[in-house]
């Protein structure tokens, strides 16, 4: 069995936080680009609703909804793409 010596024992421990610290960084990414989608994601569901109040109170058409419901969604997409 070899014996630890302490350069071995050293470099271990910093090859070791430096695996830890981009494990760290990597969970803080994708805490971000989450938090990101899901704003997105709420600004996007409230557009949805507020063009359905309008349709119920009679403002919009059926035809004008299927119309800018297309039109949110290939927005939403490109919006997440970019997260």
């Amino acid at each position: 069995m070899k014996k630890m010596t302490k350069k071995t024992t050293k470099h271990k421990k910093t090859t070791t936080k430096k695996v830890a610290r981009k494990i760290i960084d990597a969970e803080k990414q994708w805490g971000m680009k989450l938090d990101r989608l899901l704003d997105e994601w709420k600004s996007h569901i409230h557009e949805q609703i507020k063009l359905h109040e309008k349709i119920l109170n009679g403002k919009h058409s059926v035809k004008t909804l299927i119309n800018e419901t297309v039109k949110m969604e290939k927005k939403f997409i490109d919006k997440v793409r970019k997260i």
